[in-house]
């Protein structure tokens, strides 16, 4: 006992203990320094746990140096060779207490300030063109908009996980009554170009912003959330949360039940039920986090679209295969499916057949899922089987009527069926809840355009092209038309079929000047049905029509068994041609469009004939 009272006290005298404390918070600064520095500098991962390893590492050599050396106005001299009675050894212990003393008031301030380095950033976005004027004006009510929480990962494909943990605390907030929150779509569109909180907030139409960070790295993660009052500029409320990646699903937890109850206490919003359970919701019921990472992995690559469907279907496919149950992951497989053949080579009929199986199964699991029922309205349409398309359009919309996704399909398929007048009333929606969407203003556009409000069609289809959807060029060029400027049509339409990559060949400039020339016009039709077998009939019907060829009608059948979406154009001025020719009842009765209007209405286009119909 005596011995290791002596030992221990001869650690004390050569100050042996002091520099183990010094070293144990220098290195634990350092390491944390590092956490927030490399990631921002764009070191690789690997660098941080290089750093770590040396600090463990050079633990025992500092103790073994204290140990054998002593700090002598002369220098460092061997302990051995220092008489005791010359020792200063007390001294450097009292210097050593104010460098322990300093470390931990920097310990201190980094703790209290390490939350706001990590979120205090500035903000992108994607949107080039303000949105704000299609963001509902909002004096009276309480609005917040979760933005994607920046990765912070040094590993830049973790964005997945920072998105997905955005996503789940959104369907947290949605489910609070009174609390106005913008769709996932429209806030994740502030991404990649700078944007301050005050101008995010406006575009939004909000007067919260709830953004944050995530930081993975090895089996750790840490979030750090905040709620911003974009008037006051000042922060609500503000917490980081360091876990194991393992308890990712009760750090979830938490973070939702604090964000509640500081809307609760902060936003005088009382009617929140239980709001916080809905984080809860996309999870595996196994409780694995590899199957909810693969998941997440799998949402992240499907709102790319794209070249990633392949892999987001590779995702969805491996969880349900490790979790048959994980009723979420079913409805992100029908999602994949149904949109794959718009992207990437995939028998449609084929699609179809599995994105119906998929979201059946997932709505056998949870019948609330309102993605996998807009994926059956969906596929239903691609069926013609109109009745049934609307039905299911209208219980997701019910399911969860914050989204923005059914209320645009749904706009999609009025007009098809030719009633652009229903169809504007859902597509307006889908712009109000996702006013940074691209797609949802050019489908508008077209909805506006056929009601007769070609002004305001013309402003959404620029908005739209602004916001990077390429296809209101189209929309564009069909009211350019209307107006007969013929110059500006055919430039649109020559733009359009440029951003498909058919190029040098300006097959709609060469359309308008073939007019009235007999040869000219041959030779454009000529290219036309050959380009079919190379691009496609969508880029050869346009100059068809603009010719009005009746050989158009052939490659619109074609066209709307490949792409059903297209059947809308069937109602733009310039097919009205197409509309009148004899075989287009017959195309229509294909459609089961005549049977739909028996019983729905007729629209403005057509009218029943006998057993057929007639349209003009």
């Amino acid at each position: 006992m005596s011995l290791i009272k002596n030992f221990y006290g001869e650690l004390r005298r050569r100050n042996v203990v002091k520099v183990a404390t010094v070293y144990l918070i220098a290195g634990w600064l350092a390491i944390q320094i590092i956490d927030v520095a490399f990631p921002l500098l764009q070191i690789p991962e690997w660098a941080g746990a290089l750093v770590l390893i040396l600090v463990l590492i050079g633990f025992p050599f500092a103790l073994i140096f204290a140990w054998a050396f002593e700090l002598t106005p002369e220098g460092l001299k061997r302990e051995a060779d220092i008489d005791r009675s010359q020792s200063i050894t007390p001294e450097t212990g009292r210097r050593i207490d104010f460098i322990i003393i300093g470390l931990l008031l920097i310990a201190v301030v980094y703790f209290f300030l390490e939350p706001r380095i990590s979120t205090d950033r500035p903000v992108t976005a994607e949107v080039t063109q303000p949105v704000s004027e299609a963001a509902p004006s909002q004096s009276s009510d309480i609005s917040v908009a979760v933005l994607p929480f920046i990765n912070m990962s040094s590993d830049k494909e973790n964005e997945y996980f920072s998105d997905g943990i955005s996503e789940e605390l959104l369907n947290v907030l949605v489910k609070i009554k009174g609390l106005r929150v913008p769709s996932r779509t429209s806030s994740f569109a502030f991404r990649n170009q700078k944007m301050n909180i005050a101008e995010i907030a406006r575009a939004l139409g909000v007067d919260h912003i709830l953004e944050g960070s995530v930081r993975k790295a090895g089996g750790r993660v840490r979030i750090t959330a905040q709620l911003i009052d974009v008037d006051t500029d000042t922060h609500l409320w503000s917490e980081s949360f360091d876990r194991d990646l393992d308890d990712i699903f009760a750090v979830q937890d938490e973070i939702a039940q604090k964000i509640v109850r500081a809307i609760q206490e902060t936003l005088s919003v009382r009617d929140v039920g239980d709001a916080a359970a809905a984080v809860a919701d996309n999870r595996p019921p196994s409780g694995s986090v590899e199957a909810y990472e693969l998941y997440l992995q799998g949402r992240h690559l499907l709102y790319r679209r794209g070249d990633h469907l392949e892999k987001a279907l590779a995702r969805f496919k491996e969880v349900v295969q490790a979790d048959p149950e994980y009723a979420a992951a079913w409805s992100g497989l029908a999602a994949t499916y149904i949109v794959y053949p718009d992207y990437l080579p995939m028998d449609r009929q084929k699609a179809r057949i599995d994105a119906r199986e998929a979201a059946e199964t997932s709505l056998e699991l949870r019948p609330d899922q309102a993605e996998s029922l807009a994926v059956l309205g969906l596929a239903a349409a691609d069926d013609y089987r109109w009745t049934d398309s609307m039905a299911y359009f209208d219980r997701a919309i019910a399911q969860n009527p914050g989204e923005p996704t059914a209320y645009l399909w749904k706009g999609i398929q009025l007009l098809k069926i030719g009633y652009p007048d229903r169809a504007e009333h859902d597509l307006r929606k889908a712009v109000e809840l996702a006013p940074g969407t691209g797609v949802n203003r050019s489908w508008l556009a077209v909805a506006l355009m056929l009601n007769g409000d070609v002004e305001e069609a013309e402003r959404y289809a620029i908005l739209a092209q602004d916001l990077g959807h390429f296809h209101s060029t189209l929309v564009l060029a069909e009211i350019y038309e209307m107006r007969g400027d013929i110059e500006s049509a055919a430039e649109a339409m020559d733009r359009w079929h440029r951003a498909m990559r058919i190029e040098p060949f300006r097959p709609a400039s060469l359309a308008y000047a073939a007019r009235g020339n007999d040869q000219l016009e041959s030779e454009v039709i000529d290219w036309a049905l050959n380009a079919k077998a190379n691009f496609g009939p969508g880029v050869a019907v346009g100059p068809l029509a603009i010719l009005r060829s009746p050989k158009a009608l052939d490659l619109m059948r074609t066209m709307f068994a490949n792409v059903p979406a297209m059947v809308s154009i069937l109602w733009f001025p310039r097919y009205a041609y197409v509309r009148a020719m004899p075989g287009t009842a017959a195309l229509l009765q294909d459609l089961k469009l005549h049977d739909y209007w028996l019983e729905n209405g007729w629209p403005r286009w057509c009218r029943p004939s006998g057993e057929s119909m007639v349209c003009e």
